[in-house]
C-alpha cells in the first residue's frame, strides 16, 4: 500500500523546512507536531512498514551498486540549452545542483523542478560514471536480479 501524495505550494513547504530539523524530519514528521499529533507515530504507515524500510527506487539502485552516494546526474536540454546536475545523497534522494529547494525524493520531481512542469526523471536524468539513463541503471538491475 502506498501513502497518499500530497502537494503543497512554495510556502507552506518552506515553514515545513524551516521547521524540520535537517536530515532527521520528514515533511510528515513536522506536520504531526504542528498538528499535535504524536511524532512517534510518523515513522509507520498503514500497512505498519517503518519508514526508513520505505526507500524509492532509486535506493534500489544504490543497493545494487549502480548508483552510489555522491554520483552525478545530469540532464542535458539541448533545446533550451540548458545543463541541470543533480547529485545522489547517502539516503537515496537527490540535491538538484542550483535549486532554493535542492532536496528531492525522487528523480521526477527534480526533473519537475527544473523543467517547471511534470518530467520523467527516470527517463531524462544520465548518470555520468555509466552514461546510462536512470531507466537503463534500472533495466539493468531487473535483469542482473533474474
Amino acid at each position: 500500500m502506498m501513502a497518499p501524495t500530497i502537494r503543497v505550494d512554495d510556502e507552506v513547504f518552506a515553514v515545513l523546512q524551516s521547521a524540520a530539523t535537517p536530515f532527521v524530519d520528514t515533511p510528515n514528521m513536522v506536520l504531526r507536531r504542528k498538528l499535535g499529533l504524536d511524532v512517534e507515530k510518523a515513522g509507520t504507515t498503514a500497512n505498519s512498514v517503518p519508514a526508513t524500510q520505505l526507500r524509492g527506487r532509486l535506493w534500489s539502485l544504490v543497493e545494487a551498486g549502480l548508483l552510489s552516494a555522491n554520483d552525478e546526474l545530469l540532464w542535458h536540454r539541448r533545446q533550451q540549452n540548458k545543463t541541470y546536475t543533480a547529485v545522489v545523497r547517502s539516503d537515496g534522494g537527490l540535491t538538484l545542483m542550483g535549486a532554493a529547494n535542492g532536496e528531492h525524493d525522487s528523480p521526477s520531481s527534480a526533473a519537475r523542478e527544473a523543467a517547471g512542469y511534470e518530467v520523467n526523471g527516470w527517463k531524462v536524468w544520465r548518470h555520468t560514471k555509466s552514461g546510462k539513463t536512470l531507466d537503463e541503471l534500472w533495466s539493468d538491475r531487473e535483469a542482473a536480479q533474474s
